[in-house]
């Protein structure tokens, strides 16, 4: 069962609460940590790190894992965007475990089984070890098509020229 982490190398991103999270995991084989600049070695063999990746490559590797894990610290309303990278899982029928990330909580609404929340590094770690079990991807159509019917570059292109629009009235 392999998971992985993104995140920008900032501490607000939670890469140490992610790689916590992996050592209690019972049932994961290896948890990718995506994002740091200097990786650290840490002494534990089922936790990598992994510096930045072009996008691409970013998404190859998300593709065969088992779970997106999103452990940033983010609180209440001082990020008001769902970050991109949950959305390209979902889309891709990779189930997300996450803190309580603005937009995810709201995800989790719509679709329990595939993205669930849950706030310290021991509650995560189990969130994370029932989501393994789970089969989820057979039910990854309706998930996708809700992706790209609200945040397809369509969507999102129209979205962005009614803002230019209200913006030049």
């Amino acid at each position: 069962m392999l998971a992985v982490m993104v995140g920008r190398p900032i501490c607000r991103k939670g890469h140490t609460r992610a790689r916590d999270v992996g050592k209690l995991s019972k049932r994961l084989r290896k948890l990718i940590l995506i994002g740091m600049r200097e990786p650290k070695i840490y002494d534990y063999p089922r936790v990598v790190q992994v510096n930045i990746v072009p996008h691409d490559e970013l998404l190859r590797i998300l593709s065969r894992s088992d779970v997106l894990l999103e452990t940033g610290d983010w609180e209440g309303e001082e990020v008001d965007s769902l970050p991109t990278i949950v959305l390209e899982a979902l889309a891709m029928g990779v189930p997300v475990v996450s803190t309580p990330l603005c937009g995810v909580v709201e995800l989790r609404r719509i679709f329990p089984d595939f993205v669930r929340v849950a706030e310290t590094v021991p509650e995560l770690a189990e969130v994370l070890d029932q989501t393994l079990v789970c089969n989820t991807r057979q039910d990854a159509s309706e998930v996708r098509q809700w992706v790209f019917r609200r945040h397809g570059l369509e969507q999102v292109a129209r979205r962005i020229l009614n803002i230019y629009e209200e913006i030049l009235r």
